[in-house]
């Protein structure tokens, strides 16, 4: 008899082995699933008349077909089929689970319910109830169940129970696991200490930790792991809490040692990588990035250790290891965007990384990213028409996300292009209207275009959906002192920017200008001088001072402040020629 047939019922090993008969028949048919009739004509099996053995066999060959193929539906209703005909533990446990697939739980429940009433000997039938009433968050049915089971086995005499003992310790390993998830932590781990020491399995003393874990009892708890670790080294979960309770701790080294004797009994990646964590947050850093580039954990797995090393500011070994798989072609978007990341955090290998980002292929999985980055490369490298361009594509080309929008509004606006960031800016409002970045670029295209009433009421729209913004209040203020409107409004804007970021030159700046536009000449002049004691290379600001200086009788300065500004290539430069001219007649 087959290994298989053995361990089911003798009714169904009977009708199986017609199965077998019947199969060997029906494969020497000259088609599929069909037989022929002596005029030549197609008919199904279920047309001959088979016999109520021939007829389980036959809906047995159809469930393990279909089961094999993934075909749920079919094996669910041949299945069901066989409950009719020929139920047996088995085969209720069999549909149950199949039932849990096809997504119908409350259906298996309901199977699981009649095949343990039926079977109530079945402990592995009474099990799956129990799980799929645990799995419908009905712990306290799901435990009396199972601890009805409990008083068969104090009836067995030594040399039964010995051979029971795989049963009886799964029923104790879930009816404690149960426990624990019901949080009767107290209750758990008295009746782990019930039972004999060496009937005790590593998943019993692993829940004994746990237990004790959750009542605080924490050196109780610690010393039954190490005893649990040196009985059975090869527990993986042990380890791992091991590993967590270090890693709380601090002692990163110590983490490292414990996720790597997981490693050894459960070769996965998140284990791998979190050992990988560890090392580097130990200061093993050249080291451990040597050997992720040494061992065999495959590509993947290397680049997203190299994120490790990103993610903790280690951008020198990050890039050795993503250098190292540069050649994989499969790999070799994500490592430039990676490595543009790194130049772009760095300061350092820019041009370099927008060489990788040269010629980003259209069906890149990180093409948005490595546009993105593009435009932000160039952007650290003052290359601000290049990075227009790019993000036009962006857009263009991805135009569902708002960030996109946002990114090339602003950036018309630094290329001088007001009309294309207006443009851009009410387009994305249309699909975004509350969104802050876009309005803040319209406000400053129609500012910079000397429409500031058109612009004030968007600022002010802003700042209800920010009133703590320093941008929008510096913005705000400096423009309704532009307009001398609202000047005792503008002053409080201002500082209340000013108070978030003291030596903000550009806030400072506004507070001279709001002085200035209030005739309070003296502050004006003690501000716009606190501006210019560090590197100041905007025109705006000279041109202020000597604004601030004409109003003082401060020609010299004045002279001075105008002549720096037009040596940084104003938009107004004719307005600040014609001052420095009147100057100097």
């Amino acid at each position: 008899m087959p290994v298989f047939l053995s361990s089911l019922n003798p009714h169904l090993q009977k009708c199986l082995m017609f199965f077998v008969f019947l199969a060997a028949m029906l494969s020497l048919l000259p088609a599929c699933g069909l037989l022929h009739e002596e005029d030549g004509r197609e008919v199904s099996v279920q047309e001959y008349a088979l016999g109520p053995e021939g007829e389980i066999a036959y809906k047995f060959l159809v469930a393990q077909e279909a089961q094999d193929k993934g075909d749920l539906e079919t094996a669910l209703n041949a299945n069901q089929a066989l409950l009719e005909l020929a139920p047996a533990p088995e085969i209720y446990a069999q549909a149950v689970i199949l039932l849990d697939q096809n997504n119908q739980p409350l259906e298996a429940l309901r199977l699981a319910d009649e095949g343990a009433r039926r079977y109530p000997e079945e402990l592995p039938l009474r099990m799956l109830w129990a799980n799929m009433l645990y799995r419908q968050d009905k712990l306290d049915e799901a435990l009396r169940i199972l601890r009805e089971c409990a008083p068969r086995y104090e009836r067995l005499g030594a040399r039964e129970r010995k051979a029971l003992m795989p049963e009886i310790t799964n029923l104790r390993q879930l009816i404690i696991f149960l426990m624990l998830e019901k949080k009767y932590f107290v209750e758990a781990t008295a009746l782990v200490n019930t039972i004999p020491g060496a009937e005790r399995s590593p998943l019993l003393l692993y829940y004994e930790v746990l237990g004790l874990r959750s009542q605080k009892r924490m050196t109780e708890a610690s010393a039954k792991l190490q005893a649990l670790l040196k009985t059975y080294p090869h527990f993986t979960d042990a380890w791992l809490v091991l590993a967590h309770d270090q890693e709380r701790i601090g002692n990163f080294k110590k983490a490292a040692e414990s996720y790597r004797k997981a490693l050894e009994n459960t070769p996965v990646a998140e284990l791998y990588l979190r050992m990988i964590l560890c090392e580097i947050k130990a200061g093993e850093v050249s080291g451990t990035a040597l050997r992720v580039m040494e061992d065999d954990s495959g590509a993947e797995i290397k680049l997203r250790a190299a994120m490790l090393f990103m993610d903790d500011k280690h951008f020198l070994q990050a890039r050795q290891i993503l250098l190292s798989l540069e050649n994989d072609p499969e790999l070799s978007d994500d490592v430039a965007l990676y490595l543009g990341i790194i130049a772009y955090d760095n300061g350092q290998d820019i041009p370099e990384a927008l060489e990788r980002l040269r010629e980003i292929p259209p069906d890149a999985a990180n093409r948005a990213r490595m546009l993105h980055l593009k435009t932000l490369l160039h952007i650290r490298l003052d290359q601000h028409d290049d990075a227009l361009t790019v993000a036009v594509v962006l857009r263009e080309d991805y135009p569902d996300e708002k960030n996109h929008w946002s990114l090339l509004a602003e950036l018309a606006n630094r290329r001088k292009q007001y009309k294309m960031a207006e443009e851009v800016s009410r387009e994305g409002l249309e699909q975004w209207p509350d969104d802050i970045s876009l309005l803040y670029s319209l406000a400053m295209s129609l500012s910079f275009q000397k429409r500031n009433p058109e612009a004030i009421p968007i600022l002010e729209e802003i700042l209800l959906l920010d009133e703590d913004s320093v941008m929008v209040l510096n913005a705000l203020g400096y423009t309704l002192a532009e307009e001398k409107h609202d000047l005792e409004r503008a002053l409080s804007l201002i500082q209340k920017a000013l108070s978030q970021k003291p030596e903000d030159v550009n806030i400072l700046d506004s507070l001279a200008w709001v002085h200035y536009q209030r005739g309070n000449y003296n502050e004006a002049w003690r501000v716009i001088k606190k501006c210019l004691t560090g590197s100041v290379e905007e025109a705006v600001i000279w041109e202020h001072y000597g604004d601030i200086a004409l109003a003082m009788n401060k020609q010299t300065e004045a002279i001075s402040g105008y002549t720096r500004a037009l040596e940084l290539m104003p938009e107004n430069r004719a307005e600040i020629l014609i001052k420095l001219e009147r100057l100097n007649k």
